[in-house]
């Protein structure tokens, strides 16, 4: 509903300063569709907002792998078994 009246709100203004009826009525048309587009859930409920939500907050978490150095093999083996 919100997006419509924005969307309406820009259509007035594009009609107001170059007379063009089609541009705006595409305008408004374009928007809604975008709008509903984008909030209705998908089987499995999730939007294209939330999905938009989720990788923005993935690329934002810091992603630290720190490695660190170790002997592959702890144990000095010794005829093929290990020392313990």
């Amino acid at each position: 509903m919100i997006a419509a009246l924005v969307s309406g709100f820009i259509a007035f203004l594009i009609y107001t300063f170059t007379g063009g009826v089609i541009m705006s009525v595409l305008c408004v048309l374009i928007t809604v569709a975008a709008s509903v587009t984008a909030q209705v859930k998908d089987a499995s409920n999730q939007s294209a907002i939330d999905q938009i939500k989720y990788v923005a907050r993935f690329l934002k978490e810091q992603k630290v792998y720190p490695y660190y150095y170790c002997d592959e093999r702890p144990f000095k083996t010794r005829k093929g078994r290990a020392n313990v």
